[in-house]
């Protein structure tokens, strides 16, 4: 049936086209036309019919919004269809919401390169580039960096060397260290540590800014392990007798790699230098419990430490160890996160 209603619709788009060149009498042109029509009705009717519609009947005076439909003021009683009619009418030319136009109207407001940025984030690309005048980053999807070596566990910690090596390291719950180097492209598998008694919560470079070759990697155990990367020499460091510690699972370590900070229970921080493993006696203390820590990158003498009262600690790591000053984190919530970079520390 498909196949001959393509036929006959093809010949007679050519005894139209043969009426219009050689002037045949346009009967075809005429039953051309008429299919077309046709067709456009059969296109714009209903998919479906309520056949419900003509004997049901609503009473549009009793409700607020249906008597905005009346047209005139005693009308009680309208049918389906009409019903329909009226509020097709009503919301395809009545007044455009107040939200609507102002929606409408930012969009116009917006620059290309604003556009043009919500374009990309409502579509599937991979890179977007703008012009250097626009001052604005360039966002690139790189592969995943870990996909040569997954870790067969949840990943715990990620941390970068910050040297000329770009090296990546992640460690889990696996009780291993994996190392990666990071070029964008292939992101190699370069090495990895296993350590046979502890599950490993934090893991990090020491001292970054001096291409250090160590990683000091802890877990929910009294005690810690130094790693180098070039010897795979591994150095088990317990924790100080007198302080009773069970857990070293949180820690951060300086840039220069100097000094390594633990937070321990009841607001108390412990350090100890990573280059020789030896803890210093005198504590630090916070009010509350320390959620996070973090040195100043560029002078590692500061410590910041922040509490569960919303409170910003300042250490001088130096021979007064003492506290500079505190302040309150402005959106008065528990901090989990620090950063700190030339005196700026950002939380």
């Amino acid at each position: 049936m498909m196949k001959k209603s393509k036929i006959e619709k093809r010949k007679m788009e050519e005894e139209a086209l043969a009426a219009e060149v050689f002037g045949i009498p346009a009967t075809a042109w005429e039953r051309l036309e008429e299919n077309h029509t046709k067709n456009d009705e059969e296109r714009d009717r209903a998919a479906w019919i309520d056949e419900d519609d003509d004997r049901i009947q609503v009473d549009i005076s009793k409700t607020k919004r249906l008597k905005k439909l009346r047209k005139v003021e005693k009308e009680r009683n309208v049918d389906g269809i009409e019903l329909e009619s009226r509020l097709r009418e009503r919301y395809a030319y009545g007044r455009e919401a107040k939200w609507a136009a102002d929606a409408r109207k930012k969009l116009k407001e917006r620059t290309p390169a604003e556009s043009k940025t919500e374009a990309f984030l409502r579509s599937d690309q991979n890179e977007f580039l703008l012009d250097e005048k626009e001052s604005r980053l360039d966002i690139l999807r790189c592969p995943d960096a870990n996909a040569h070596k997954p870790a067969s566990a949840v990943i715990q910690a990620v941390d970068f060397s910050g040297d000329i090596s770009n090296l990546m390291l992640t460690a889990g719950l696996d009780k291993q260290i994996r190392l990666f180097r990071i070029d964008g492209n292939e992101n190699f598998f370069s090495g990895a540590y296993f350590c046979k008694d502890l599950p490993i919560l934090c893991a990090a470079f020491c001292g970054k800014k001096h291409n250090s070759n160590k990683i000091a990697a802890s877990g929910r155990r009294p005690y810690f392990y130094f790693i180098d990367i070039e010897t795979s020499k591994t150095t088990r460091v317990t924790a100080i007798k007198s302080s009773q510690d069970k857990s070293l699972e949180r820690f951060c370590a300086s840039s220069d790699g100097t000094c390594l900070a633990f937070s321990v229970p009841n607001g108390r921080i412990l350090t100890c230098d990573p280059r020789n493993g030896l803890w210093s006696h005198s504590e630090l203390r916070i009010n509350g419990t320390t959620r996070a820590l973090t040195f100043d990158y560029q002078n590692s003498l500061y410590l910041y430490a922040a509490g569960s009262d919303a409170q910003v600690y300042s250490w001088d790591l130096r021979h007064t160890r003492r506290c500079l000053h505190k302040f309150r984190d402005p959106g008065q919530s528990i901090t989990s996160a620090l950063a700190a970079h030339n005196g700026t520390c950002c939380c």
